[in-house]
C-alpha cells in the first residue's frame, strides 16, 4: 500500500513488422542524440583547463554523464533487441547516491529535503549498472515533481535487503531494496 513495484519482465516476441520499425526508431534515436552529445563532451573537454579550481570537477561530471548517456542510446540503436546486463554487479547504495548527485546538479533541490538511509551492510546485487541508476534518477524526479506544490516536501531513499519477502513457497532468497518515496 502506498508504493509502486517497477518489474522488468521479458514480453512476447513482437511480431516481424513491429519490430522492424522499432528498429528503424531505435537506430535514428541514437543517431540524432550522439552528433550534438559529442560536441558537448568536446565543448567540456576544451573548458577544462581554464575552469576555476573550485569548479575543477563540473567538466568531468559533464564528461561522465555524457559518455553514460552515449552509452545508453548506442543500446536503443539496436531497439527491439535490448536485453538487460544483468550479469553486473552493482552496489544499490552507490547507485541511489549517483543519482542523488545526478538529481541535485539537474535542479535547484534542496538537500534538506531528502532523507537518506542507506544499509551500508548490503551485498552487491546484480542488474544493469547503466539501466538501474536511471531508473532511480526516474522515480526521483517524479517524486520530486510530485512534491511540487507541497508545504513540507520530503524525499525519502532507503536501500536495505528485505528478509521477510521470500515467496508464497519460501525458495526465492531476500531482495535487495532500493525505496523512493515521496
Amino acid at each position: 500500500a502506498g508504493a509502486t513495484a517497477l518489474c522488468v519482465l521479458p514480453t512476447a516476441a513482437p511480431r516481424r513488422q513491429e519490430h522492424q520499425a522499432a528498429l528503424g526508431f531505435g537506430k535514428m534515436l541514437a543517431h540524432e542524440l550522439k552528433n550534438p552529445l559529442a560536441s558537448i563532451r568536446g565543448a567540456a573537454q576544451l573548458l577544462a583547463p581554464g575552469v576555476a579550481p573550485e569548479d575543477r570537477d563540473l567538466p568531468q561530471t559533464i564528461i561522465e554523464d555524457v559518455d553514460r548517456i552515449t552509452s545508453l542510446a548506442n543500446r536503443w540503436s539496436s531497439i527491439g533487441d535490448v536485453e538487460l546486463q544483468a550479469d553486473e554487479p552493482v552496489n544499490l547504495n552507490r547507485v541511489s547516491v549517483e543519482a542523488l548527485e545526478r538529481l541535485a546538479r539537474s535542479s535547484a533541490l534542496g538537500g534538506e529535503i531528502i532523507v537518506e538511509q542507506f544499509d551500508p551492510s548490503l551485498p552487491l546485487g546484480r542488474g544493469d549498472v547503466l539501466l538501474l541508476p536511471q531508473v532511480v534518477l526516474n522515480l526521483l524526479q517524479n517524486a520530486l515533481d510530485a512534491l511540487e506544490d507541497t508545504r513540507e516536501p520530503c524525499i525519502r531513499v532507503e536501500t536495505y535487503y528485505d528478509a521477510l519477502d521470500r515467496g508464497a513457497d519460501g525458495t526465492r532468497p531476500a531482495p535487495l531494496v532500493i525505496a523512493v518515496r515521496d
